[in-house]
């Protein structure tokens, strides 16, 4: 049995969670999603980087990034 842990959030961090969660979704859900989706982006980061020798980077917030702007 896996065991239930809480994590503080601030009223706006909580609204934006809620906003980006899709019905029916666990918010334990969303954080699944939400951590792969930034290993993804890490790992395309580090593929791109790999490749781009012009040193430049790209800064692209992630959907959740966007949402506290």
């Amino acid at each position: 049995m896996t065991a239930t842990k809480r994590i503080p959030v601030s009223e706006p961090v909580w609204t934006s969670l809620s906003e980006l969660k899709k019905p029916g979704q666990t918010f334990d859900g969303l954080l699944a999603e939400i951590i792969g989706n930034e290993k993804e982006e890490e790992n395309n980061s580090d593929d791109k980087s790999d490749t781009d020798n012009d040193g430049a980077g790209c800064n692209i917030p992630s959907p959740l990034q966007q949402k506290m702007i």
